[in-house]
């Protein structure tokens, strides 16, 4: 396979980057690794020691990268720290930029919209506004809980837990031209479309998602075409085939006037990872073909993920970037082996080819990443992002066409009805199944190395490429397999969600827990579900009973209640309707673990769950009063989920593992919705936490 240096370069800094986010033990065993692989290239020759010495000194820049970024974050702690905040409101709401603390200038914006406080509702607190107030800050440290990137993406680097002053305006401003050019899109989408096509096209043109209904957004997720609404490569294709149809003929002038669009495009967009990658790409290869050469697509997005990855290290664990990554991966394989096959055919059907080969080629692409990340892809998906995508390319420009020429407003009404046809169209794919799978997890980078082969990159003969592809296959196969076996020691498993579900995995059996009132539960519910699934509710008032309908579809479905049941509620006689009625118990035991609820006046304050020589309590939302009573008379545990009560357990006991789904400036509590996916399982004699 040709290996062209700047590959190696990306790998090597993606390498490094990933080595330097782990613990001591590890870095220095990989760093004697890479003293090893030195060795080797130089006393191999000189090929070899030349790949050998970029390898290396991108794995050290890379490991450089990301120390440094994570020695900037912390150099500047404000945490729990009561403090005199200046700075200027942004388009989103209740965000602050140009922040003084103290009066001292800091990076980042500090979003202060969790945080209630009188007169939040002023009109007077517009984009350009100037404010000020006397807060409790928190610091967004990237690196907290394992690599949390969305507050990294968007610029936070403070929030506010607590407001002790009122907002007090110090003077009026006008957003600057970003926030402009995105409240005019906002304002103009807003009073020409309905309120579903103007969440959808808004979310189209800038990637803001916030205005889509939750189940359009879901459809779109479901469907496997949710990426319209990621400002990627394919955003900026429309751009560009928009500037080219002015100044095509012209290559130079073409390439200048397409970056000015593209950066001034992204610049809007706030320059999230998937459009930097996509914008740096697009200089290369314009550039490439301006200067007569061909150009480079596999060496051209090596060159991007060094830059992104060298500016900003943390986007190496970005879902985003991964999936815009390995989508542009795809599409080169798949369409470079789509060109040799079909050379002798006529242009119609290479045009038709190609379309499929890049929808084909993006699905391939994203695969691995569906499944370790959501769970699923959509059986629909390559067909649906053929009809769909090239509708939603017409809408794309129309729409920036329109809100830079606004006298063409007329022309919203027929883009609103294209925007519905193409929501409708998702809903109806919807019905689609999708398919249910774990992810490849290490597999991942052999089943690139798959696709790899049968593209034009792989210089093999046809025997050397059928082993090498036939090895990379069962590598795949195998680690596909070995994430499908079944568990059968004991582990806790967190999903990243805002609910309040966990599953308790004990010889090959799940147990899982959930108050199921909320589409988050459903979903984590869903992926923790075996054939025979145990469901203890925790609080059975809260609980939707056309969740647990729909589970019952999907696996043989048992339901005991921790707490009390009105037996006259409609969710109960929901659930005995559908032949699922739900078992009331304090207490159950069977050959893997013991469940008892521990409850005062009715309301159960906490779950306790034994398993080989163990114990894990949940904690449910209590009062002062409710959250002592439990401590003072509720048996120690080895771990904890609590939602309300950590830094009570965790004073009470500090050996003990405390998990919260809030966050919590402390060091030795883990929050769910920064780690990601983690369990908690027995390992030497102890709970301990992994990823």
């Amino acid at each position: 396979m040709k290996l062209r240096k700047v590959v190696i370069a990306a790998i090597g800094i993606a390498v490094g980057i990933a080595v330097a986010s782990q613990n001591e033990k590890l870095k220095i065993v990989f760093m004697l690794a890479m003293a090893l692989l030195l060795c080797a290239g130089l006393f191999f020759g000189a090929k070899q020691n030349g790949v050998a010495i970029v390898l290396c000194v991108c794995i050290a820049l890379g490991f450089a990268s990301f120390s440094v970024t994570m020695q900037v974050f912390h150099s500047n702690d404000a945490n729990q720290k009561q403090v005199q905040v200046v700075g200027t409101l942004t388009d989103e709401e209740f965000v602050l930029r140009d922040c003084m603390v103290d009066g001292k200038n800091v990076s980042g914006y500090i979003d202060f919209k969790n945080a209630s406080y009188p007169g939040k509702n002023n009109k007077d607190l517009t984009a350009g506004t100037r404010v000020q107030f006397d807060c409790i800050l928190q610091d967004c440290f990237p690196d907290k809980d394992g690599i949390y990137t969305v507050d990294y993406k968007s610029g936070c680097r403070y929030f506010t837990t607590e407001i002790l002053s009122k907002v007090s305006v110090i003077e009026k401003g006008n957003p600057n031209l970003d926030e402009s050019a995105r409240l005019y899109a906002k304002d103009m989408l807003s009073h020409y479309l309905d309120e579903q096509s103007f969440g959808v096209t808004y979310a189209m043109i800038v990637g803001d998602t916030r205005y889509i209904q939750a189940e359009t957004l879901q459809a779109f997720r479901d469907v496997g075409i949710a990426h319209v609404f990621a400002v990627s490569g394919l955003h900026v294709g429309f751009v560009v085939m928009l500037v080219n149809a002015f100044v095509k003929k012209r290559k130079k002038l073409a390439l200048g006037v397409t970056m000015v669009v593209v950066f001034a495009y992204a610049w809007v967009c706030g320059f999230a990872p998937s459009i930097m990658r996509a914008m740096i790409m697009t200089f290369l290869l314009l550039l490439a073909k301006a200067l007569g050469r061909e150009p480079d697509f596999l060496a051209s997005l090596s060159t991007a993920v060094c830059f992104i990855l060298l500016i900003k290290p943390l986007y190496l664990f970005d879902v985003g970037f991964q999936m815009s990554v390995g989508a542009v991966l795809g599409i080169d394989f798949v369409t470079k082996s789509i060109e040799r096959m079909s050379k002798n055919k006529n242009k119609i059907v290479k045009k038709l080819l190609s379309v499929f080969g890049v929808s084909f080629g993006a699905t391939l692409g994203t695969l691995p990443f569906m499944l370790q990340y959501f769970g699923s892809v959509s059986l629909i998906g390559v067909v649906a992002n053929v009809v769909i995508i090239p509708v939603v390319s017409i809408v794309f420009m129309a729409t920036l066409i329109c809100l830079v020429l606004p006298f063409l407003f007329w022309t919203f009404p027929v883009i609103g009805q294209v925007l519905s046809a193409i929501v409708s169209a998702t809903f109806l794919f919807q019905n689609v199944p999708v398919v249910l799978a774990n992810g490849f997890n290490f597999g991942t980078i052999a089943y690139f190395l798959f696709l790899g082969t049968f593209s034009g990159h792989c210089t093999y003969n046809v025997k050397q490429k059928s082993v090498f592809a036939c090895f990379m296959a069962l590598i795949v196969c195998l680690c596909s397999v070995l994430a499908t076996l079944p568990y059968t020691g004991t582990k806790i498993e967190f999903k990243q969600s805002d609910g309040d579900t966990f599953c308790v995995t004990a010889g090959g059996q799940n147990y899982i827990f959930s108050k199921l009132n909320s589409n988050y539960d459903y979903n984590c519910v869903l992926s923790f579900a075996q054939d025979d699934t145990i469901l203890f509710v925790t609080d059975f008032d809260e609980m939707t009973s056309h969740f647990a309908v729909n589970l019952a579809k999907y696996t043989n479905l048992t339901i005991y209640s921790l707490s009390d049941m009105d037996y006259f509620d409609d969710d109960y006689v929901n659930l005995c309707q559908n032949g699922l009625k739900p078992k009331r118990t304090k207490s159950f035991e069977d050959e893997k673990v013991k469940i008892f609820a521990f409850d005062y006046l009715g309301k159960t304050l906490g779950v306790v769950v034994e398993f080989d020589g163990f114990s894990f309590a949940y904690v449910d939302e209590l009062t002062q009063f409710q959250t002592q009573y439990l401590l003072d008379n509720m048996q120690k545990c080895h771990a904890y989920y609590s939602t309300n009560a950590f830094e009570n357990i965790k004073d009470k006991y500090a050996d003990s593992i405390v998990v919260t789904k809030n966050f919590v400036d402390r060091d030795d509590i883990y929050t769910t919705y920064r780690c990601g996916n983690f369990t908690i399982s027995p390992r030497g004699g102890k709970m301990v936490f992994a990823k």
